[in-house]
């Protein structure tokens, strides 16, 4: 009967991922909104990247809101608002702010979910600007958790305020209007009314011939239209000036030596340029036209019309890429299927364990395999769009190095070490993409790689083969914990706790191996990028300090100086040395090895390594008064 329960309760759940998954793939912009999906391929260079406006508008509401949907909304749904209806994007509640003094500092009541729209900040924003350049007075060092938080979103306001005035050439505004009756006669607008940049570079030549002919006069023979036409240049160089040429930018300057692309207002401010250039533009203002008045086949047609335009203006040097393997990785988000996988895996095998469900285990291992095929699909799809090794960043780290863990799991399960593996690898491939995560708000996970590390080589022997030596000692941790806490409920389960000691110290001799493999790795890149094998960098003293700890757990366990509760214990404490490593240095923001710095996160570390410290002390004393020897020897 339970056998019955278990086969149903397996198939509906794999009907459900099935289910999940392709409505994940297919899913499209359905509703009210025009279907925006053609306006992901058009390609954006941001910071040396060629990337899908997909891409983009992800990252972009990732940085602002820390989510992938607003309102509803995708990304790409998101930003087509954001471009081309700017005020329907007001209200979407994008700007996360973790810390409430900082809403209430602005006169924004704090709300739960501590997102806040553009509407409330812009009304805000004097005194926002206020408080950022108080913070900015202050050493970097000296910024608090306040200080940081007004930084941050006063620069995020700023960059979606660019984003939103992308079109904002051809809306009326009182700073143009013409104020004398004669001058606005000659120039064929109405007096006193707003009028558009656009509409004012129409008449540019005009202007400009009025100019000249101001300048030959002398300043003791200007007019009142005279005195009005030179106010009114003035404020239209302000306005280029201010809007020279911000994000996003979509359009090649053929004429530009260093790969610089044109935006919007940069692409008007070349009114002089060739008719290709306008002809683009055109398109551009289609786009917009066609997405107002919801005319979707003339919204598709343009967008393509622009495409074409853009490849033709790409000089022989460049080479635009096919966005369509980067927009299936998008829809596909390999990641958040396999963390949930993951996270369903370890709650059902934990489940399985106390309830004494067998087909349980069989159940999570199943989710773990789906989890492991769509973690390395994103893995391989990642590599072959930006032609590098799987790890380039820290984000990439995380990413991983849970899959090396998933895959150390996967082998447990296979050599058949009770049920630890399905656990293991559920348990840490699902927290090290749920930490990754928090760095995908960073920037681009898939950007452009620093100087140092544009070495495919050298980045597949040395930072691949550390990784791997951390996967090995978070595996061994984790199951160390396991081991202590069936020591402290069931210390007399003999056999099976030697069989989880067997896979602790199997997977404790793999992380040491590769780290000492993936440190010498290490000094002889630093040899040929550096000049130097070994400089006491912090990366390097982490990963020092790592060997020497694994030296020393094993020879205390073959010296009989601990039993295999120490060496548990030893494995634990592995894990913090590893985070310490691996996220600390990048939080001290210090050493050549430091490409992923960011300042979140270090409370999260703390809080980490104080629960490990409790955890072991909980263990030490509770093991200690049942049987001490079991720990040291005496």
């Amino acid at each position: 009967m339970r056998s019955n329960k278990a086969i149903r309760l397996f198939k509906a759940i794999f009907s459900i991922i099935l289910v999940w998954f392709n409505s994940n793939l297919t899913a499209s912009n359905e509703g009210k909104e025009i279907s925006t999906e053609a306006l992901g391929k058009i390609i954006v260079l941001e910071e040396g990247r060629k990337k899908p406006l997909d891409t983009y508008a992800r990252n972009k509401l990732i940085q602002f809101s820390g989510k992938q949907k607003v309102s509803g909304s995708t990304a790409l749904q998101w930003i087509s608002r954001v471009l081309l209806n700017p005020d329907a994007a007001n209200n979407d509640p994008i700007f996360l702010i973790n810390n409430p003094e900082v809403a209430d500092a602005l006169g924004i009541t704090p709300r739960a979910k501590r997102r806040y729209s553009f509407s409330e900040l812009y009304n805000a924003s004097h005194k926002l600007n206020q408080l950022a350049n108080e913070a900015m007075k202050k050493e970097r060092e000296d910024w608090s958790a306040f200080d940081r938080e007004i930084i941050n979103t006063e620069r995020n306001l700023d960059e979606f305020f660019l984003l939103r005035s992308a079109f904002s050439f051809l809306e009326p505004t009182p700073y143009l209007q013409v104020n004398d009756s004669s001058l606005s006669q000659k120039l064929g607008l109405q007096l006193n009314q707003s009028v558009s940049y656009f509409e004012l570079l129409s008449r540019a030549g005009s202007i400009s011939e009025e100019m000249k002919l101001i300048q030959q006069k002398g300043i003791d023979s200007i007019s009142p239209e005279d005195q009005a036409l030179v106010d009114l240049a003035r404020r239209m160089y302000d306005m280029e000036k201010s809007m020279e040429n911000p994000p996003p930018h979509l359009i090649p300057d053929a004429g530009n030596s260093d790969g610089k692309w044109l935006g919007l207002w940069g692409l008007v401010n070349q009114h002089k340029s060739r008719s290709l250039k306008q002809k683009t533009m055109m398109s551009l203002m289609q786009i917009r036209e066609a997405y107002l008045s919801g005319n979707q086949k003339r919204f598709d047609e343009s967008v393509l019309q622009f495409n074409n335009l853009v490849r033709q203006q790409v000089s022989a040097k460049e080479k635009l890429p096919d966005p369509t393997l980067e927009l299936f990785y998008n829809k596909l988000n390999p990641f958040l299927h396999a963390k949930i996988l993951y996270g369903l895996a370890a709650l059902i095998s934990l489940l399985s364990m106390a309830l004494l469900w067998k087909k349980g285990h069989s159940v999570g291992f199943f989710l773990i395999m789906a989890g492991i095929i769509m973690h390395t699909a994103g893995i391989i799809l990642r590599m072959i769009i930006m032609s590098h090794p799987p790890v380039t960043n820290l984000y990439e780290t995380f990413i991983f190095t849970a899959w090396a863990a998933v895959i150390i799991g996967i082998v447990l399960e296979w050599l058949r070490i009770g049920s630890i593996g399905t656990i293991t690898a559920a348990i840490t491939g699902f927290l090290f993409i749920h930490i990754a995560g928090k760095y995908a708000g960073d920037g681009d996970t898939m950007g452009m790689l620093i100087a140092v590390l544009n070495s495919s080589f050298w980045l597949t022997t040395h930072i691949v083969t550390i990784s791997l030596g951390y996967a090995g000692y978070i595996g061994a941790g984790l199951v160390g914990h396991i081991y202590l806490i069936h020591k402290m409920i069931k210390a007399d389960d003999t056999e099976q706790l030697q069989t989880t000691f067997k896979a602790i110290k199997g997977i404790f001799y793999f992380g040491l191996l590769f780290t000492v493999v993936g440190t010498m790795f290490g000094g002889m890149w630093a040899d040929q990028a550096w000049g130097r094998f070994w400089g006491w960098d912090p990366k390097e003293n982490g990963a020092l300090l790592l060997i020497l700890w694994g030296l020393i757990v094993i020879h205390a366990k073959l010296s009989g100086m601990i039993k295999d509760t120490g060496y548990a214990m030893g494995a634990v404490s592995g894990t913090v040395l590893v985070m310490s490593a691996w996220i600390g240095v990048n939080l001290l923001g210090v050493g050549m090895h430091s490409y992923g710095f960011t300042s979140s996160g270090a409370m999260a570390l703390m809080i980490y390594i104080c629960a490990e410290v409790v955890f072991l002390v909980v263990c030490a004393i509770v093991l200690y008064r049942k049987k001490p020897q079991t720990i040291i020897s005496r």
